[in-house]
C-alpha cells in the first residue's frame, strides 16, 4: 500500500492516474532511465511503494528493457520524497540527474558545445523518441533565435512534475551550447499535449 505520508509527491501523481501505475500500458520507457536513477539515489527498501515501483527497488531492470512510463515517472517522485527534497532541491536534482547521464561522454559534450540550440533540439527529439514509446516529441517551428516543440501523449499520463523532469532534460543539453541568455520553458500544458519553447541570443 502506498505510504502517502512518506511519498506525498508520488501519492499526488497516483491520484491523477485512472488505474494507478498500471495505467497507459502502451506507454513505456527504457529501463536504463530507472537504473541510473537508483544507482545515484538508492531507495532503502520497497515498503510503502506501489508494486510497480517497488519492483525497480527490489530488482534492477536491464538497461535495454522497456518499463511502464507511469512507474518510471513515479520513480522520480519517489526518490525526491524518500530524500526529503523540497521543491528547489527537487528541481536541481532533476537537472543534475540528466547531466549525469552525459558524464564521461567528452566527445559528445564537445560536439554539442559547437551546435546551435536548434540543432540540439532536433537531436533531442530523436533521442527522446528512442527512449519512450506511446508518446512523441517533435519540432513545430524554428527560426535563428528560437525553437518551439511539442510533446504529445495520452490524456492524463503526465502531471506538471513529469513535464518539469522533461524540461530539465532539455535544459541540460542546451546549456552545453555557446548560446547566450538561453531559456527553455514549458509554454503551455494541455491534457494530451505540452508545448515548449527555447530562445537565445545569436552568437558569432
Amino acid at each position: 500500500m502506498l505510504d502517502r505520508a512518506r511519498f506525498p509527491r508520488l501519492a499526488q501523481y497516483a491520484d491523477t492516474l485512472p488505474q494507478g501505475f498500471a495505467s497507459f500500458p502502451e506507454c513505456r520507457a527504457k529501463g536504463s532511465i530507472c537504473r541510473h536513477l537508483l544507482e545515484k539515489h538508492p531507495v532503502t527498501g520497497p515498503k510503502g511503494l506501489p508494486d510497480e515501483i517497488a519492483a525497480f527497488v527490489e530488482r534492477p531492470v536491464p538497461h535495454s528493457s522497456w518499463v511502464s512510463e507511469c512507474a518510471c515517472m513515479g520513480l522520480h517522485m519517489a526518490i525526491g520524497d524518500a530524500y526529503g527534497m523540497e521543491e528547489a532541491a527537487y528541481d536541481r536534482w532533476l537537472y543534475d540527474h540528466n547531466a549525469g547521464l552525459l558524464e564521461g561522454r567528452f566527445m559528445f559534450r564537445s560536439i554539442m558545445s559547437l551546435a546551435t540550440p536548434g540543432v540540439l533540439m532536433h537531436g533531442a527529439a530523436i533521442r527522446f523518441n528512442g527512449f519512450h514509446q506511446g508518446t512523441k516529441l517533435e519540432i513545430t517551428s524554428r527560426n535563428p533565435n528560437a525553437v518551439e516543440f511539442q510533446l504529445g501523449y495520452p490524456k492524463g499520463i503526465y502531471s506538471d512534475l513529469c513535464l518539469a523532469a522533461f524540461r530539465a532534460a532539455f535544459q541540460v543539453s542546451l546549456d552545453m551550447t555557446q548560446a547566450k541568455n538561453l531559456r527553455c520553458e514549458l509554454a503551455k500544458a494541455e491534457p494530451a499535449m505540452a508545448f515548449f519553447r527555447v530562445s537565445w541570443e545569436k552568437w558569432d
